[in-house]
């Protein structure tokens, strides 16, 4: 019998049924609620959706607050979230003393630290407030010599005197100490004012890393066994003191911008500082760098299994920087790179070479760059960028200016397999460049089809300017090019308002 029937025949009053019912009626609601709520979800898709907090590695103001909010909600919230929130570190954006402070505190969060963005900069420009900026203890000090005395590092007073000192990149060294569980790491340094010849020994946190690399102690190096991408803005450090830490076994993507190599490397250095075939990087970028075809190639020979490789050559004339270089500047030769490149073959997917030089420092330097040659033997190279002139043949006349001897073969000399092109030909306007590549372009399209079966689009750009103007040559060179199913794309001059962005 229901309870309300239970009570009429016990002769219960009309209230008490009453009050059942909006018991009930509140009990049906809060189930409602509880069936519709955060916390009702399992652990797992709530870490799922945590996990969207810290895509590529970054969250800005607004993901932060969010996450703070969400520890004050729940102690189950409180224990999932918390971690989000030493997942990244930022120093432009947190004060490193105290995130220290709190890693030394609480060391199971020193666990969660995945992403770390170091900026080094004399001019400190931080987004926290300065004059708050905490100073670690001699407690906290002493806990950091102490985890480095753990690690059984070479020379622990070494990093025991940069703590003390306690510099922004020796703040940086003690938190890839702390953390074991690093992924990424990204860190530019802009001091290159004032160390114009770069840093006569390299920093605290390369030496870390590179003991990683050398396996001086197992402990360091099991300690960095997450790390899979490294972002590095030169600046004053040099080349040989990142070469190195390329060795780490778990690396896999390396991004190094302005690398400026004064002095030439020698081979035997390289295979000392990393040996052939020893590194497993599968990504590697050389982004505005002034560094010479021969130190290039003899890196490229330390890969084992290389699968892209970006190199943006730039003597940086608007900077003046080739002119430390007193008359021997780094050498772009495409045969070198070429000839190390071959050594991918079975590899190598996307290839990219930008050559950035000035033509007026050409004609001072009387640079022979030679050409890339045949690519057709790298059958797993899909995507080339590269300039149309890195194919072609071109001479000094006696008046100091380089014209092309010959139009390129290009159907003849890409790879098999590749499926996309990308081509800056020069913003020169003369004659005779204008018809060299004009020509080229133009035997591309009569022979693509026949030599290069899997190639889908070609895109042509000027190199220095904002785009091209699309003349009735082009329009019927771009006709041809449909008629065998290749889409050309085109970087529009300006004047036309006809914008290609994303290709």
């Amino acid at each position: 019998m229901p309870r309300s029937s239970k009570r009429k025949a016990a002769g219960m009053p009309e209230t008490c049924r009453v009050h059942d019912k909006r018991q009930a009626r509140g009990s049906k609601i809060s189930r409602e609620k509880q069936a519709t709520g955060l916390d009702s979800l399992p652990d797992e898709l709530l870490l799922d959706i945590l996990d969207s907090f810290i895509i590529h590695g970054y969250y800005d103001e607004s993901r932060v607050r969010v996450l703070y909010n969400l520890c004050l909600t729940s102690r189950r919230l409180y224990r999932l979230a918390t971690p989000y929130m030493y997942a990244i570190m930022d120093n432009l954006r947190a004060d490193p003393g105290k995130f220290l402070r709190s890693l030394i505190q609480q060391p199971e969060m020193a666990q969660s630290l995945r992403y770390l963005s170091w900026v080094d900069d004399h001019a400190e420009p931080y987004f926290w407030d300065k004059s708050k900026k905490y100073v670690l203890s001699q407690i906290e000090r002493r806990a950091l010599c102490r985890k480095a005395e753990e690690f059984e590092l070479i020379n622990p007073r070494l990093y025991a005197r940069g703590f003390r000192q306690q510099q922004p990149r020796d703040h940086l060294t003690a938190l890839l100490l702390l953390a074991p569980n690093i992924r990424r790491l990204e860190v530019a340094d802009r001091n290159v004012c004032c160390y114009r010849r770069g840093y006569p020994t390299p920093p605290m946190w390369i030496r870390l890393l590179g003991e990683a690399r050398f396996a001086v102690s197992p402990l360091i190096s099991q300690h960095f066994q997450h790390l899979r991408s490294l972002h590095l803005h030169m600046g004053p450090i040099k080349f040989m003191h990142i070469v190195p830490i390329l060795g780490i076994p778990s690396l896999r993507l390396v991004v190094l911008e302005e690398v400026f190599q004064v002095v030439p490397v020698s081979s035997r250095a390289m295979e000392h500082s990393i040996p052939p075939q020893s590194s497993r990087i599968e990504e590697f970028h050389f982004e505005n760098s002034y560094i010479g075809s021969e130190t290039v190639a003899q890196l490229l020979r330390s890969f084992r299994g290389l699968r892209t490789f970006v190199l943006a050559f730039d003597n940086l004339e608007r900077t003046g920087a080739y002119r430390s270089y007193e008359g021997h500047p780094p050498r772009l030769h495409y045969p070198t790179l070429a000839e190390a490149l071959l050594e991918h073959k079975d590899t190598l997917e996307r290839l990219v070479i930008e050559e950035d030089t000035d033509w007026d420092l050409r004609d001072i330097y009387q640079l022979n760059q030679g050409s890339l040659g045949s690519l057709r033997d790298m059958h797993k190279l899909r995507s080339l960028q590269t300039g149309l002139d890195s194919f072609g043949a071109f001479e000094m006349d006696e008046y100091g200016a380089w014209f092309p001897t010959e139009p390129t073969k290009l159907s003849e000399n890409l790879p098999l397999a590749v499926e996309r092109v990308e081509l800056s030909i020069e913003e020169e306007f003369y004659d005779e460049y204008e018809k060299y590549w004009r020509k080229s372009l133009d035997d591309l399209a009569q022979s693509c089809r026949s030599n290069l079966p899997n190639l889908k689009k070609v895109n042509i750009r000027r190199k220095f300017v904002d785009g091209m103007w699309i003349d009735e040559w082009l329009t019927k060179i771009r006709d041809k090019f449909a008629e065998q199913d290749i889409e050309l794309w085109i970087m529009r001059d300006v004047e036309t308002f006809d914008y290609i962005l994303d290709y």
